[in-house]
């Protein structure tokens, strides 16, 4: 009997779970909105990269400093959204900087022996995405941009 009581209770919490959608909300903006967060969002993640840089140099110190930036963007913006056609460019410079930071941090955690491998073998699903994000937001129109 408590078995099924638990049972029931888990299935209960399992569905209420799932219908609070992970969390995290969406807010939808107008273009303009949306540039000018991103923009702002830009300028913060700059600030991040030179902190956590610290004036390091070399490709390890170039990808936390780039992981860095993208992540505060991410983290300021990953919660908007806009429509029409602005919807389509955001979506895919949202894509691109979901693209790159994965591949920013095998570089970073990459070894010293297998480093210039991993440099290499990422650059190459980097590139494509940068070019894709800024073609994006050149479409939106935004000046002040970072990937």
């Amino acid at each position: 009997m408590h078995r099924m009581v638990a049972a029931a209770l888990v299935a209960a919490l399992a569905l209420v779970l799932a219908s609070c959608g992970g969390g995290e909300k969406t807010q939808t903006v107008s273009r303009a909105e949306v540039v000018r967060r991103l923009e702002s969002a830009c300028r913060a993640g700059q600030r991040e990269a030179v902190r956590q840089n610290q004036g390091r140099r070399g490709p390890i110190a170039f990808a936390n400093a780039a992981h860095a930036n993208l992540e505060t963007v991410l983290d300021q913006i990953g919660d908007l959204e806009t429509t029409g056609r602005s919807r389509a460019d955001f979506d895919a410079y949202k894509a691109a900087v979901r693209v790159r930071l994965p591949a920013l941090e095998r570089i970073i955690s990459a070894d010293g022996a297998d480093r210039q491998r991993v440099i290499a073998r990422e650059e190459a699903i980097i590139r494509p995405a940068t070019a894709r994000g800024y073609d994006a937001i050149g479409r939106l129109g935004a000046e002040h941009v970072c990937l």
